[in-house]
């Protein structure tokens, strides 16, 4: 019998709801059934309600709200539900990347 080998195509779709967002996070949790569950997140700082003017020869100055809580605006751009047996892989490519990365910056460096 003759070895076969069986092809997988994969053809790649974007929908028209597709876009590119700006992350500087993950947040989620583990399912009980063995899934992960995260959102996608970007982190940014917001600014005062009121900014201090002062003008030359202090003729008119404006306090900024007094306190001091950082306040950051938490985006939450998607929801991803992922199997838990795809993690290791996601892992292994996100290392690689990094990897990648690190040895073009450490080239870099050297010139």
């Amino acid at each position: 019998m003759k070895d076969s080998k069986q092809i997988i195509e994969f053809k790649f779709e974007t929908p028209p709801e597709y876009r590119r967002v700006h992350a500087t996070g993950f947040w989620g949790i583990t399912h009980p059934a063995g899934e992960l569950l995260f959102d996608i997140i970007e982190d940014v700082p917001e600014y005062p309600d009121v900014v201090r003017l002062i003008l030359p020869d202090n003729l008119e100055e404006r306090e900024p709200a007094s306190t001091n809580t950082t306040r950051v605006k938490r985006i939450r751009h998607i929801g991803v539900i992922l199997p838990m047996s795809s993690v290791p892989d996601i892992i292994k490519w996100l290392q690689e990347r990094l990897d990648e990365f690190q040895a073009s910056q450490q080239q870099e460096n050297k010139r």
